[in-house]
C-alpha cells in the first residue's frame, strides 16, 4: 500500500515543480553589464562637464539627449538625469559612475563608490510595463577636489551607466 502512495506521489511532485519552476515567463531586467560613453568636456550649464548629446541605451533603460554632469565651484558634483524604461517590474534604478580625465588620459576626479543613481522609473499602470520619463538631479560634494583641477586640464568625461 506504501508502495502504491509513493508511486502516485512521485509524479504529482514533478508536474508541480514543472509548472512552478519549468514554464515561467521570461524576465525583463534590464542588462546587468554597465556600458561607458566617453564625452568630450563642454557645453554644460555652470561648470566643467560634459553633456550627452544622443540616446543611451542600457537593457530596457534609456537616458535622453541633454542629460549632463558638471563639477561645479571646484568641488561639487551635479548629474542631471533625463531617464525612462521600456519595461520594468516594479521599478528600474539607472546607476551612474564619472571619471573625468585629461588630455593625456590621465585620471583627475573620479565617483567610483559613491552613488549617483536616478529616482525609481516606475511602471506607468500596474507591477510592469512602461515607466513615464522622470528628470532628476543627484549632488555630490568631493573633498578631495582642490580648486580649479578641472578648469583646462579635464578632456574628457568617462560616463558608466547601468540599470
Amino acid at each position: 500500500m506504501r508502495r502504491r502512495r509513493f508511486r502516485a506521489v512521485v509524479p504529482m511532485a514533478v508536474l508541480t515543480l514543472t509548472g512552478l519552476f519549468g514554464f515561467q515567463e521570461a524576465s525583463y531586467a534590464s542588462a546587468p553589464t554597465p556600458q561607458t560613453i566617453t564625452l568630450t568636456v563642454g557645453g554644460t550649464p555652470t561648470g566643467v562637464g560634459a553633456v550627452l548629446d544622443r540616446w543611451w541605451q542600457v537593457g530596457d533603460c534609456w537616458m535622453e539627449p541633454g542629460s549632463y554632469v558638471e563639477v561645479t565651484d571646484g568641488k561639487n558634483l551635479h548629474l542631471h538625469g533625463i531617464t525612462y524604461t521600456d519595461h520594468t517590474n516594479h521599478a528600474d534604478i539607472w546607476h551612474n559612475r564619472i571619471r573625468y580625465k585629461d588630455f593625456s588620459g590621465s585620471l583627475l576626479v573620479w565617483t567610483d563608490g559613491h552613488p549617483l543613481d536616478s529616482s525609481p522609473m516606475t511602471p506607468k499602470e500596474g507591477d510592469s510595463g512602461p515607466s513615464d520619463e522622470i528628470t532628476w538631479d543627484r549632488y555630490l560634494t568631493v573633498p578631495s577636489l582642490p580648486p580649479l583641477v578641472l578648469e583646462g586640464r579635464a578632456a574628457t568625461v568617462e560616463w558608466t551607466g547601468s540599470c
